[in-house]
């Protein structure tokens, strides 16, 4: 039985022939897979990133930073890169729930901050040490726009070490940062 006779004349084509028929077998089995995942429901899909971010959230309860300083420089580059998830990730448990329900309101996808004028560094300004395990950092935070400076907003963060690990206990800031940090104390 006879399917397909080709003369080849030389190995440029016998080359064209393997590659068209790669191409061939990668788009029928794309096609497939692709198939077979649009065939999902939607309810799936969305369950599945819901676990997922559901799992994560219960994950930060098991990791942290091992120094005042960490939980600080943590935090506050999460405010410069606008997330949320990061400035969540050195809080106690009991701020972690006011965050929490402060994001879902404000910024339900965790990204927090605007665009423009957008926070484009910090520096800490003092650091008060109220016992062994408590230290009180005070920060400045500052805007810009592409035209420039666009203001200065001060924090006042409460560092304490709970367990191993040093976590954000308190936030106090300038109303102006409330947009940059997704959270009003």
């Amino acid at each position: 039985m006879r399917f397909l006779a080709i003369k080849i004349k030389n190995i440029h084509t016998l080359l064209a022939l393997f590659v068209l028929t790669a191409l061939l077998v990668l788009t029928v089995v794309t096609l497939s897979l692709t198939t077979v995942k649009q065939n999902k429901p939607v309810s799936n899909q969305a369950d599945i990133y819901r676990t997922r971010s559901d799992l994560l959230i219960a994950a930060m309860d098991f990791v942290g930073v091992c120094s005042a300083y960490d939980a600080v420089n943590v935090w506050s580059n999460a405010v410069v890169m606008r997330s949320g998830a990061m400035q969540y990730s050195v809080m106690t448990k009991q701020l972690k729930n006011t965050y929490q329900k402060q994001l879902e309101n404000t910024f339900p996808n965790w990204v927090t901050g605007v665009s423009s004028p957008w926070i484009s560094g910090y520096k800490i300004t003092g650091i008060d040490k109220t016992d062994n395990l408590t230290i009180i950092y005070s920060l400045l935070f500052s805007a810009k726009t592409s035209t420039g400076p666009a203001g200065e907003y001060t924090a006042v963060l409460t560092v304490k070490k709970e367990g191993n690990f040093y976590q954000i206990s308190n936030i106090y800031t300038d109303e102006g940062l409330y947009i940059y940090t997704g959270f009003v104390p």
